[in-house]
């Protein structure tokens, strides 16, 4: 009976990992990121491979990074990064993870990384949403203008309630000229 036992310690570790990763959530959409860190990392430590954990303690140091422009800045941009290629090394095809790793790379400036990223997903995920928007800002950021502008208009044609995508494609219209 030892591996009733086990199965039922498993199943105890999944159900706690739930709950700290709905406590996360709660937390960081109160703005609470630094307790939200605290419940993710909880979730992750109990059940290393819940993957929507990982994903959600890695969103959280990115924002928390974006906040600051400083050293522990980026040291929660290289966490953030760790988390998502964790994500992604288990499964290669996870959207948000490969999203949010390509906007983390960009935020550290590697630029080339967040770019190969970002146009592999547009390959393989054309529909997801965000994936044209996210490229249209790491073009403009690259400095490819016309690249921007088609990307932030493929976003558009593809999801046209896009208020940032529409937003980004009238800025690049009008410095046009």
């Amino acid at each position: 009976m030892w591996w009733r036992r086990a199965a039922d310690q498993e199943e105890l570790r999944r159900r706690r990992a739930e709950r700290a990763n709905a406590r996360g959530l709660r937390l960081s959409g109160a703005g609470r990121l630094e307790k939200a860190v605290v419940a993710f990392q909880e979730a992750v430590d109990l059940v290393p491979t819940k993957l929507e954990a990982r994903v959600n303690l890695g969103s959280t140091y990115y924002q928390l990074a974006v906040r600051r422009r400083d050293e522990r800045g980026r040291g929660w941009l290289e966490e953030a990064a760790r988390h998502f290629e964790y994500v992604l090394g288990l499964d290669a095809d996870h959207p948000q993870a490969a999203l949010n790793l390509a906007a983390t790379r960009n935020a550290l400036g590697d630029h080339d990384e967040a770019l190969r990223l970002l146009e592999g997903l547009t390959r393989s995920r054309p529909q997801q949403r965000d994936v044209f928007y996210n490229l249209a800002v790491a073009y403009l950021q690259a400095k490819r203008f016309a690249d921007a502008r088609r990307a932030a208009a493929t976003e558009l044609e593809r999801h046209p309630d896009h208020q940032l995508a529409a937003a980004l494609l009238d800025h690049l219209r009008t410095a046009e000229g």
